[in-house]
């Protein structure tokens, strides 16, 4: 999928989360206007109409609230999966790979070791 597409559905879920194309914009940094240019090309792209627009109100078409609730669970499932690597993230573990000589006190190139060069509890030096 290309990036702009997700930008258009992000466009189309904050839109319809804030109520309106302003306060869906605002949340994305985007104008009204480019958050409607958004909205439009999703609903070319798709073929189907997602909102109904009126001057005073935006409600979801029965394709846009379908539509909807699919990019909810695929985000929901993208929070659950950044969840659990940030969860095995936890303890250190994997190769140093620091050339630094093991009583060294000034080596911070290793993400897994700390401070210094000593092994983490999971950890192994090159």
């Amino acid at each position: 999928m290309k990036r702009a597409h997700l930008d258009e559905i992000f466009a189309f879920m904050s839109v319809v989360d804030a109520g309106s194309f302003v306060g869906g914009g605002e949340a994305l940094g985007l104008t009204r206007s480019a958050a409607g240019k958004a909205l439009a090309r999703l609903e070319s792209r798709l073929g189907v109409r997602l909102l109904n627009r009126t001057t005073r109100q935006l409600s979801l078409t029965d394709e846009g609230r379908v539509f909807h609730e699919h990019c909810q669970q695929v985000l929901a499932a993208l929070d659950d999966a950044e969840a659990s690597v940030g969860q095995r993230t936890g303890t250190p573990e994997g190769c140093c790979g620091s050339p630094c000589p093991p009583r060294s006190a000034g080596c911070m190139s290793s993400p897994c070791c700390g401070t210094t060069c000593g092994p983490g509890p999971r950890c192994r030096r090159r």
